[in-house]
């Protein structure tokens, strides 16, 4: 038995058929499998479970509330064929009327918890139609990552995630710092107008050696009403933090920091080559940084990063300043914005203290006839290219 603050998570019994077929046979509750259960596939389910408790130990196992003893979904450990492969994978099965109320997070981080302290498995999976959002929100929020998706009969498309056992210390530890920060977001102007006067654009860009990874940041400051270059300052070293979806702020961070510390003039406003707010956590590298650098910040990224990993932007119409939200789950994360006409857009999302609105109209008034980004982060972009050729150099010498 797995206790957790609300929940109790218990081997199955024949007892529980009623409760569970209540569950198994509602449509909406079992929208994305092929049909709801009727009664010889709910009782078969739990025969399925009572199997692989005597087999393996683990199964899917009851999920009871404290508080009522009511049996409301299940969540455990099978052994699925996934893209022909048969891997550990954690499933949970939640009754529509507790949906939204965190009770699948929380039955699946207690079930990872006991998976990776009682089993030998290197990694644990999740898997699902790519449509199901609500299911591959859960393993996200559990400490997966998107691992891939491939073609199956029953599905048509399967979307996996995975967790591997040597994530979970640094996950957790770098979820719950984002979580924390998070709640310092403005996504109000904290400044006037009038008052910015400088731009810093930032951009980092990577390179491998023999004995490990290694990045430069590049911070370029412009003047905003003639967009002269006023200083341009770079920072290079080892990248000590792998790469781990969600979490690239930590791996770049110190350098950005390091960089702003060489910087003369203090500017009024970082933009940042990435995404901001536009994030699981809300927390990309342009928010995550304004927490440091103590100024108003917002990210414009080249490319688009599908956060749920299944909401796509719609176009803007083909004129310059014409832009669509882009909404997951009823919430603006960010915008599509075209900059030129007849180029492809940009997406902007807030970092910190700044207004989607005019984080927008800071990358309209930001770009030239040049490119359709940012001066800021378009003149960052060239240098770390640049001193990323230097170091290189030095290496070899």
């Amino acid at each position: 038995m797995i206790e957790t603050e609300r929940l109790i998570l218990r081997e199955y019994t024949s007892d529980d058929f009623d409760a569970l077929f209540e569950i198994m046979s509602d449509a909406e509750t079992m929208q994305h499998y092929p049909a709801p259960f009727d009664e010889a596939r709910t009782r078969r389910w739990i025969e399925w479970n009572l199997e692989n408790y005597a087999r393996y130990g683990f199964g899917l196992w009851a999920v009871v509330l404290k508080e009522t003893g009511e049996l409301i979904g299940d969540c455990g450990i099978t052994i699925q064929k996934i893209d022909g492969e048969e891997l550990p994978e954690i499933g949970y099965h939640i009754h529509k009327k507790y949906w939204r109320r965190g009770y699948a997070k929380e039955a699946a981080l207690a079930v990872r918890d006991w998976a990776f302290e009682n089993t030998d498995y290197p990694s644990l999976y999740s898997y699902c139609k790519y449509t199901n959002v609500a299911s591959f929100k859960t393993a996200e929020a559990i400490g997966m990552h998107f691992e891939k998706e491939y073609a199956d009969e029953v599905n048509k498309i399967t979307h996996v995630s995975v967790i591997h056992r040597a994530d979970t210390g640094k996950k957790a530890e770098y979820t719950q710092i984002q979580n924390e920060l998070r709640k310092g977001i403005s996504l109000c102007d904290g400044f006037e107008a009038s008052e910015l006067k400088t731009a810093a654009g930032v951009d980092l860009a990577y390179w491998k050696t023999e004995d490990g990874e290694y990045a430069v940041c590049c911070i370029v400051v412009i003047d905003m009403a003639t967009h002269e270059v006023i200083e341009k300052r770079h920072f290079s070293g080892r990248i000590e933090v792998p790469y781990i979806p969600g979490f690239l702020a930590f791996r770049e961070l110190p350098l950005v920091l390091k960089t702003a510390e060489l910087l003369e003039t203090k500017p009024d406003i970082y933009v940042f080559d990435g995404n901001g707010y536009l994030h699981p956590r809300h927390m990309g590298i342009a928010t995550h940084a304004s927490f440091y650098l103590d100024k108003p910040t917002f990210g414009v990224a080249k490319s688009y990063f599908r956060v749920d990993r299944q909401t796509d932007y719609v176009e803007p119409e083909n004129e310059a300043g014409s832009y669509t939200d882009i909404i997951i789950d009823g919430e603006v994360y960010g915008r599509a914005l075209r900059t030129h006409k007849d180029v492809r857009p940009v997406f902007v999302s807030v970092g910190n203290h700044i207004s989607l609105d005019t984080a927008c109209h800071l990358a309209m008034i930001l770009t030239d006839r040049e490119s359709h980004i940012p001066v800021p982060t378009r003149l960052a972009d060239l240098e770390t290219h640049i001193e990323r050729e230097n170091e290189r150099g030095k290496e070899g010498k």
